[in-house]
């Protein structure tokens, strides 16, 4: 298996594509497709200077959130009233403006959700007060503990 041409970027690989295919060379056509990266950004005509700010350049809004913790952030944007209570122009323009996040969640993953919905209301109650006890405890400063500590081993002591 021998590649009569040789490739010097990927620019080069589609001319040697078209060859094996027309010519029936699987071998050459497989090779070839073996030769490619992955990742597309490995791709000469994907290279882009670092200090060119895209953004800027083609006058493109700041970037929507991936993710929002309802727990956390007070404002979030969610369309689908708009949607229902206006026309498709309205629901477009607010999703331009200030887009939405792909996933709003909570403080707790799917799978404890999931877990928690199975599990009786006392249960449930008890995990939320663990947790909050453990929120609890790890913002007490480090002096602060030390001298619970201390005052806890002199009544163990005294006892």
């Amino acid at each position: 298996m021998h590649i009569a041409r040789l490739l010097k970027n990927e620019l080069d690989i589609g001319g040697s594509l078209n060859k094996a295919t027309v010519s029936n060379s699987r071998s050459d056509f497989s090779l070839i497709l073996s030769l490619l990266s992955q990742n597309i950004l490995d791709m000469a005509q994907f290279e882009i200077n670092d200090n060119v700010d895209l953004r800027k350049q083609f006058e493109l809004p700041v970037a929507s959130p991936n993710q929002i913790h309802l727990a956390e952030s007070d404002e979030f944007n969610e369309h689908s009233e708009t949607f229902h209570e206006q026309d498709i122009i309205e629901f477009r323009l607010r999703e331009t403006l200030k887009p939405e996040p792909l996933v709003f969640s909570g403080t707790e993953s799917i799978a404890m959700l999931s877990a928690l919905d199975n599990c009786d209301i006392h249960t449930v109650n008890r995990h939320k007060q663990l947790k909050q006890d453990r929120s609890g405890i790890a913002k007490i400063a480090f002096i602060d503990q030390l001298e619970q500590q201390r005052t806890m081993s002199k009544l163990i002591g005294s006892a």
